[in-house]
């Protein structure tokens, strides 16, 4: 009896930490028949004392799930990287955004009793690498994408948030 005590008051904390890790580090969002993902962080000012910052880069991708038989409903999105910066406390803060890279939805194919439409980034396809550049000296960053989706009339359908990293630049 006092084994499974101690098994439990042990499990319970660990579930805890592994739940709180995964949040931390996702890459992947999805709200209803919207999904985003964002991956393959990379980072350019990474040599200790090389200067002031750097460049961090992250591959995004979306798309829509829909049944066969229902519209799909996305009239356009908008697409963000804020760089967040870990502060001496611990919590990150942000502190440079880049500017909106909007799209729309592409040809929609067959996945079985769904239809799948892939989001397209205006001139920049459905998988594109966006950047942001960041000053600071040697400072811990993680980047943020944040990708909003709006039906054909303006309305906000869904907010998609990922978050990739980190890297000291």
């Amino acid at each position: 009896m006092i084994r499974k005590i101690i098994a439990s008051a042990i499990a319970v904390p660990a579930a805890g930490v592994l739940a709180f890790a995964g949040s931390a580090s996702a890459s992947s969002d999805s709200h209803g028949a919207y999904h985003s993902n964002s991956g393959a962080l990379r980072c350019t000012g990474q040599v200790h004392d090389d200067g002031d910052g750097g460049t961090m880069s992250v591959k995004v991708s979306g798309r829509e799930v829909r049944p066969q038989a229902d519209h799909f409903r996305t009239g356009s999105f908008s697409t963000r990287l804020i760089a967040e910066e870990k502060t001496y406390n611990g919590t990150w803060v942000p502190v440079k955004y880049t500017k909106l890279r909007w799209g729309h939805l592409g040809a929609s194919y067959d996945a079985g009793a769904k239809n799948v439409s892939p989001f397209v980034w205006n001139g920049m396809g459905t998988h594109p690498r966006l950047r942001i550049t960041v000053a600071g000296q040697d400072d811990l960053f993680r980047v943020k994408v944040v990708t909003r989706v709006y039906s054909d009339e303006g309305a906000l359908l869904a907010t998609l948030v990922t978050r990739e990293g980190s890297c000291r630049v």
